[in-house]
């Protein structure tokens, strides 16, 4: 794990609250409510910047999966990024087109993706 990139573990403790991913950046990674890293799992979101990525870039899914406004799942994305220290150019690849591969995500909701989970691996 790159402290440059935390790896999402369960456990802040917290409850999660609509518009807050009620993260602590810790030794061991980026701690979450265990309700959100049951969600970010399913998902195959695993890094801090994953989920900035995933807020900034593709709000409706963790709108879907979280019942969430995209106003709160975007307010949560922006928090998290200044956590992370993130920089400008960092945010750039989240939300210009082209920064992100979006290859078999784009028109896909949640609930699409996460039936990917239920699929027996391909290796």
């Amino acid at each position: 794990m790159s402290m440059a990139d935390p790896s999402i573990i369960a456990g802040t403790g917290a409850a999660l609250v609509r518009g807050a991913f009620s993260e602590a950046l810790t030794r061991r990674g980026l701690a979450v409510p265990s309700a959100l890293a049951q969600v970010l799992g399913r998902l195959r979101i695993r890094t801090a910047t994953q989920l900035v990525s995933y807020a900034l870039s593709f709000p409706s899914a963790l709108q879907e999966a979280l019942g969430w406004s995209q106003q709160e799942v975007e307010r949560a994305g922006r928090h998290l990024a200044k956590t992370l220290k993130l920089s400008p150019q960092d945010l750039d690849e989240f939300t210009e087109p082209g920064g992100v591969d979006v290859d078999g995500y784009l028109g896909r909701t949640a609930g699409e993706l996460n039936s990917d989970d239920k699929r027996a691996p391909s290796e």
